[in-house]
């Protein structure tokens, strides 16, 4: 399992190559951290929004923290969004470099069928 990362805006100021490579380290990080979490039955999961059938999980959450401090490190100047982020909106338009997560997470697939 490996998150996608997308740069969708500001891209002319940006090295794409450099851009890349951080890009792909950031998703392996927080791809083996999904891996080393597989099988854990104490996933702490909490329901978004008013659809029962909409949650995130703490695994989640963690791996767009991997991701965003990686990339935050790498690009202090530019923005980063994800799905569990609180301002999304906020950020269009902008005028940096713009970077889209998505983390893919197949945590919830391993979740005990009580969930």
């Amino acid at each position: 399992p490996i998150p996608a990362i997308s740069l969708c805006r500001g891209m002319a100021s940006v090295d794409l190559q450099a851009a890349l490579a951080v890009a792909q380290e950031a998703a392996r990080e927080a791809g083996a951290h999904i891996l080393r979490s597989r099988g854990d039955r104490d996933i702490e999961v909490q329901v978004k929004g008013a659809n029962a059938s909409d949650f995130v999980t703490a695994v989640d959450l963690q791996c767009q923290k991997i991701i965003f401090e990686r990339l935050g490190r790498a690009f202090p100047d530019h923005a980063l969004v994800g799905e569990e982020s609180p301002d999304f909106a906020s950020v269009f338009p902008s005028p940096k470099p713009v970077w889209i997560v998505d983390r893919k997470s197949p945590a919830h697939f391993d979740l005990p069928p009580a969930m």
